[in-house]
């Protein structure tokens, strides 16, 4: 697991999640054959709100 904390407008923010999904997109071609036993399935979380301080 990994976390990170930026200070982003909106805009940014919607960039940023728009550009992570289409990274993990990139890899749906590169699945592994479900046969192989050195595989699994991944899940993958992103998340993406404003944090106050309040």
């Amino acid at each position: 697991m990994s976390s990170a904390a930026l200070r982003l407008t909106p805009e940014l923010t919607q960039e940023l999640v728009e550009k992570m999904h289409a990274l993990v997109d990139t890899y749906r071609d590169r699945a592994a054959d479900e046969d192989d036993v050195n595989t699994a399935q991944v899940r993958i979380h992103t998340r993406a709100f404003p944090l106050t301080t309040e």
